[in-house]
């Protein structure tokens, strides 16, 4: 029994585990499976996943609301709603539900999702967007993927300063990937800075 439990903790530790699992299960859509509820419902997220990648959307809503009612604190279930309301096109429901996956866990994915989705519903959404961005800047310094979306959002509202500020923070800290370096080249041209030629 201690080397079994061993096991399964050790699954439950590895997510990459459950994937293999899953995948060679080799689940066809009319397949019927019995899933017994041990752990954390791993499988049963992949499943969802899977379910959504194949554009089986009803079956992926079906497997959230029931993630969501066996795994209370987990935000997976909520985050595959809101992946299901986006294909449904309904923006505001998946932010919601991003909001509520992002309260029972923070991440920074979750907050990219989120900020995308507000980002596509117009200025309001964007700035609020934004705000969250800047919000979760302050306490998680180190983030580099939320600087960078932050930076994009500052670009897209022609906030050519505020984008510039942006991205000479993300240089200054040791980034000099092509992406950043061409959309700041981009911002000091908006900005008429002589700068920009020197990184084009």
């Amino acid at each position: 029994p201690w080397i079994l439990g061993k096991f399964y903790a050790l699954i439950q530790r590895n997510p990459a585990s459950n994937r293999a699992l899953f995948e060679l299960a080799d689940i066809a859509p009319n397949d019927r499976i019995l899933d017994v509820g041990c752990g954390a419902g791993g499988a049963l997220v992949l499943a969802a996943e899977t379910a959504l990648q194949l554009g089986e959307i009803e079956r992926a809503a079906e497997m959230a609301s029931e993630i969501e009612g066996r795994y209370r604190s987990s935000p997976e279930g909520y985050r595959i709603a809101a992946e299901v309301a986006i294909q449904r096109k309904h923006l505001p429901e998946a932010a919601a539900l991003l909001r509520q996956a992002f309260e029972l866990q923070p991440s920074s994915p979750l907050l990219l999702r989120r900020v995308s989705v507000l980002a596509s519903q117009g200025k309001a959404e964007a700035a609020a967007g934004a705000a969250l961005l800047e919000g979760w800047i302050k306490s998680n310094e180190g983030d580099v993927l939320a600087r960078k979306a932050l930076a994009e959002l500052r670009m897209l509202e022609g906030d050519w300063k505020a984008a510039r500020r942006a991205y000479e923070e993300i240089v200054s800290r040791g980034l000099h990937d092509a992406g950043v370096l061409n959309n700041l080249a981009n911002v000091l041209l908006e900005l008429k800075d002589p700068r920009a030629l020197e990184l084009a």
